[in-house]
């Protein structure tokens, strides 16, 4: 008897309740192999029919499994799990089926009615849209912690919250696109910039259909123009940035990429701007074409491959950009240290506080340095001299640059990417507190140091360090347990810790637990370090990340469970 004859049966037993006849039939439908949406819908529901509610749902998982674009046993696995006091659940399945099966049909419909009583059910009776009861102007504070993308993805809940987002031009003052993720067609920017309704001031612009097009369009209206993700250009943004001058801020990121020609064009045509970013350069040389007249810069990032002539760069904004507080200078492969010879002078920036500087340093006449300064990032580019800062271990306290980084009283955040410095020694010279012929001046308490590369030795802790909270070893492969210890001991103050690379085994991280004042360690890439010490430490109350690729065997500690 086929499959087919065997599930009419069943019908017809199921029609005359006689459900332990019909579940026979049923079973034997099922066996003969390929079993179809609607028969194993029909034996689940004969399991309904018996109380056997957990087989009932697992037929309608095979039924779903059976026919995935089938409403069939979507519908069913909803009417079980209801009755198995599941509701959440079968909503769920409901809200998954409707993205599963084809928006046609009786099925959807039904699926669609099911959905909706439900979910109204589930709803709390007095449950109200937060739109139609909130005051505007708190809705308004909470729809402006969302992104643009989320914004817009709300828009499609209902026509009222639609007309709501759409109604505040508030909402609309930024065109972000950097979270696109397939290319924007004019006509949404179009209907964007009309929903603003002239308030539109910040443009981020990425993956567009017509780069030009938009440009054009948003340029007179906004401050703030951010570009990444939109290719080469040259000459076309020049011609649209001549049609303002009144943008504030101007960032050119990874995915577009300009010349060192294009940006000294930009620059004369935004004279009051206040943040230039342009981080995809590719070669970089300064001369005195150069127009970097910018008095309301406030921050001023440019990396390059390679940079030459910054003295030059630094000499013309001394005179034209006094009020900069935040400075960048990123060269990725600075060529040859020993043919070179970058001359950092930035003592005419009374106003700046946040420095990163990536070029091939190598002596100490090299860095003049303002004394207002509280954050510091030095690192020598790939191909610089491979012997560290040795000038620092060599120069007397008492002749030390009075622009130095250990001199600069305000400094609170420090990053030396130099291989080959010893920890010992950078921190003795913390020590210095008064130049020559001058009185000491106030001190700040250095909050965080990083290191890349250093070597270990006899540490001790100038007052200036005690009160640390952030310490990052990295790849210092000569730290071991013993020197894990003795930082324990000396920066009693120390809430985070990053030895990642490191020789640290489940002794250090046992000391490190039980010290108590480390809230946060960071081990990764520690090959003598086991995986059980790193679960017991978070069993501990310890915030640890570890992340490793080769696991070598190393000195272990047996840990209680």
């Amino acid at each position: 008897m086929s499959s087919t004859d065997l599930q009419r049966q069943g019908r017809d037993c199921y029609k005359r309740q006689e459900y332990d006849k019909a579940l026979q039939l049923f079973n034997r439908a099922v066996g003969r192999g390929d079993p179809t949406p609607q028969l194993l819908d029909n034996l689940a529901a004969t399991h309904d029919k018996l109380n056997d509610l957990p087989s009932a749902l697992k037929a309608a998982k095979k039924a779903i499994q059976a026919g995935r674009e089938d409403a069939t046993g979507y519908l069913r696995a909803g009417i079980i799990l209801k009755k198995m006091e599941k509701p959440s659940v079968a909503l769920e399945i409901y809200a998954h089926a409707l993205k599963s099966i084809k928006h046609v049909g009786q099925g959807f419909e039904q699926l669609k009615k099911v959905h909706d009583e439900l979910q109204q059910q589930i709803a709390p009776n007095n449950s109200v849209d937060p739109l139609t009861v909130l005051p505007r102007e708190l809705a308004n504070t909470v729809l402006e912690y969302l992104s643009f993308r989320q914004r817009i993805a709300i828009c499609r809940v209902s026509k009222g919250w639609r007309h709501f987002i759409r109604s505040e031009p508030s909402l609309w003052s930024h065109l972000d696109l950097s979270a696109a993720k397939s290319k924007v067609g004019t006509k949404f920017v179009s209907t964007v910039m009309n929903t603003a309704r002239g308030k539109l001031k910040v443009a981020t612009l990425n993956r567009l259909y017509d780069f030009d097009k938009v440009l054009a369009a948003v340029v007179p209206r906004i401050e703030s123009l951010t570009l990444t993700g939109t290719g080469l250009q040259g000459e076309n943004l020049v011609r649209a940035l001549r049609k303002t001058s009144s943008l504030r801020e101007l960032r050119i990121l990874q995915g577009t990429d300009i010349s060192p020609h294009t940006l000294r064009e930009l620059i004369p045509l935004q004279p009051n701007l206040e943040v230039l970013h342009c981080t995809t350069l590719k070669h970089v040389s300064f001369d005195d074409t150069w127009n970097l007249e910018l008095p309301n810069l406030l921050s001023l990032n440019l990396t390059a491959k390679t940079m030459l002539g910054l003295e030059v760069c630094f000499q013309k904004l001394s005179g034209h950009a006094s009020k900069l507080e935040d400075l960048t200078f990123w060269e990725q492969d600075g060529g040859n240290a020993f043919t070179r010879n970058v001359d950092v002078d930035l003592r005419s920036f009374p106003n700046l506080k946040r420095l990163l500087l990536r070029s091939p340093l190598r002596d100490v006449d090299q860095i003049q340095l303002p004394p207002n300064l509280t954050s510091l990032t030095l690192q020598r580019s790939r191909l610089g001299s491979t012997s560290g800062l040795h000038f620092i271990t060599n120069t007397a306290p008492n002749v030390l640059n009075e622009f130095f980084i250990f001199n600069l009283p305000a400094l609170e955040e420090l990053s030396l990417h130099m291989p080959g410095l010893l920890l010992s020694d950078i921190t003795q010279q913390w020590s210095v507190t008064k130049r020559p012929n001058h009185e000491a001046p106030k001190l700040s308490k250095l909050k965080s140091l990083s290191m890349y590369q250093p070597q270990c030795g006899t540490l001790s802790v100038p007052p200036r360090l005690a009160e640390l909270d952030r310490l990052s070893l990295l790849d210092c492969y000569s730290l071991n347990d013993e020197y894990v210890e003795t930082i324990l001991h000396e920066f009693k103050n120390l809430r985070y810790l990053d030895v990642s690379g490191s020789s640290i085994t489940g002794v250090g991280v046992r000391d490190i637990v039980k010290a108590g004042h480390i809230q946060e360690l960071v081990v990764c890439d520690c090959q003598k370090l086991g995986r059980d010490a790193v679960d017991w430490a978070r069993s501990q109350g310890l915030k640890v990340e570890y992340r490793i690729n080769n696991i070598d065997s190393g000195k272990r500690l047996k840990f209680p469970a």
